[in-house]
């Protein structure tokens, strides 16, 4: 269960070259190693940038500054019209309807 035999590598071999054609294979070696190449030169240079940047010429200076509070303003408080003023202003009040019964067809005839 653990590894590939060489059975398991032969046959891998074959589907790769099924599928890909046995002319596109170098291409794509070719193409993978330029990939890997590539990789590495960036990792590379990558940590010499960081290392570069992680000794600094000289240390940074840190200095202090006294700020002085500023007093706060208190907020006035909104003033908003009550609840009756609200309705008068702005709706007519709805009269009240008490339910009756409909009147039938003879009722109305009567």
């Amino acid at each position: 269960m653990g590894s590939f035999s060489v059975m398991h590598w032969v046959i891998v071999l074959v589907v790769i070259v099924l599928l890909f054609g046995a002319k596109k294979l170098p291409e794509l070696a070719g193409g993978i190693g330029k990939s890997i190449k590539t990789l590495k030169k960036e990792l590379n240079s990558d940590e010499t940038k960081a290392a570069e940047t992680a000794t600094p010429a000289q240390p940074a200076q840190v200095t202090a500054e006294v700020v002085t509070p500023t007093p706060v303003q208190p907020v006035q408080p909104v003033q908003t019209a009550t609840t009756a003023q609200a309705t008068t202003a702005t709706a007519q009040p709805v009269q009240p309807t008490t339910a009756t019964a409909q009147p039938t067809a003879t009722e109305v005839k009567a």
